[in-house]
């Protein structure tokens, strides 16, 4: 299943969920408020942990734990 992102009339973003709610900055200009787990993972994104969007707060929950174990299993972590 896709979806559009539109603004004045016409289709300015197409995807998946993950795709379209992963596209912070065009739902902005859109005047669409991104769901709050898009925004996190954007946020997290800038701040040089790049993740898949989770679409639930289960499944953001354990991509978020995934990442924390990686990096504390890498050698060198505290």
């Amino acid at each position: 299943m896709g979806l559009d992102i539109a603004e004045g009339g016409r289709i300015v973003g197409k995807g998946t969920p993950k795709e379209v709610f992963s596209e912070i900055d065009k739902l902005s200009q859109c005047h669409i408020e991104p769901p709050i787990l898009g925004a996190l993972f954007s946020e997290l994104k800038k701040q040089g942990i790049d993740l898949d969007v989770s679409l639930t707060v289960d499944e953001a929950a354990c991509t978020i734990a995934s990442k924390i174990v990686s990096l504390n299993n890498k050698p060198g972590a505290a």
